[in-house]
């Protein structure tokens, strides 16, 4: 329903100026997940995320914010840049005056406006999914305590989301500040169980969550003999000055060289997850054929 709340849902809050393209696109957007919120002005925008705590994911037209200052830019909450909320731009990646203004607002990713609403409404969900499972994490955490205790040197494996989930919990009160550090160990672990144990594609992750299949399709994937015994390994050690996770998977990895070289990663479909992850931690280096991924934290 477009322009009417309904909080059980969560709110998706788009920034679509008349004649924009974003607004040419907003009606033909499914509305099967959540409630779309419309908003004409950037005073409007700032209100509305003021005084609302259910949103979900803020899409914004690119071509509405060419020549908008950087103080003027949509604000929102600590909690919802912590947490990675995700903001979308929508229309052509050129438009995009500098890389300022991608880590301005922190973009999840840009959206071509040429590939229309379905495209758009897949990015969205793929986003939606990561946040929620973030928060989730978040929220873990802060209940605790699922503590490491005086355990120095340990290795785990594990093979599900959940147990992905729980273990990054529990590793994270090893470290000073626990939220970002599960966080961060959570995108990490979850890549590794979807990309390299079940070997699904970025992509057909996005059309999964469009659908509402993931989770039927990772419990099918872990039952197939060439899965069952696919296991991600932590290795985990605490030193006097710092933490260290090693993450090894046993897919195909990806092409992390050209990602890291790039400063605007996180704009890409496959490198949100990685750049999260990246400003949880003091380091983060890739090894192999990128199914490989050493975390540290310095206690100090």
């Amino acid at each position: 329903m477009l322009g009417e709340v309904a909080h059980t849902r969560g709110v998706i809050v788009l920034y679509a100026p008349e004649g924009s393209e974003l607004a040419s696109l907003v009606p033909e957007i499914p509305d099967r997940a959540f409630d779309l919120m419309v908003v004409r002005t950037l005073a409007a925008i700032d209100e509305f995320l003021a005084d609302n705590d259910m949103v979900l994911a803020a899409v914004l037209d690119v071509a509405a914010l060419q020549d908008v200052s950087a103080g003027d830019l949509p604000q929102f909450s600590d909690a919802y840049q912590e947490s990675g909320g995700p903001v979308l731009l929508v229309g052509e990646d050129e438009l995009l005056r500098s890389r300022d203004l991608r880590a301005a607002l922190n973009i999840s990713r840009v959206v071509e406006a040429s590939h229309g609403a379905d495209a758009l409404y897949r990015a969205v969900c793929t986003e939606v999914e990561e946040y929620r499972l973030r928060l989730s994490v978040r929220d873990a955490v802060e209940k605790g305590p699922r503590a490491v205790g005086d355990i120095d040197k340990a290795t785990f494996r594990f093979r599900t989301r959940e147990e992905a989930k729980n273990l990054a919990t529990m590793l994270s009160s090893a470290c000073r500040e626990p939220v970002p550090i599960a966080i961060g160990l959570t995108e990490l672990f979850v890549n590794a169980v979807e990309h390299g144990c079940l070997a699904i594609g970025h992509g057909e992750k996005g059309r999964l969550i469009e659908k509402g299949r993931l989770a039927e399709e990772i419990l099918y994937r872990r039952a197939l003999p060439e899965y069952v015994d696919r296991y991600v390994i932590v290795e985990f050690e605490r030193f006097k000055d710092k933490v260290v996770f090693d993450v090894t998977d046993p897919g195909d990895g990806f092409d992390y060289q050209s990602f890291v070289k790039d400063a605007g990663g996180h704009t890409k479909k496959h490198g949100r997850g990685i750049t999260m992850a990246g400003g949880c931690f003091d380091e983060l280096a890739y090894f192999g054929n990128g199914n490989h991924v050493r975390a540290t934290h310095y206690l100090t």
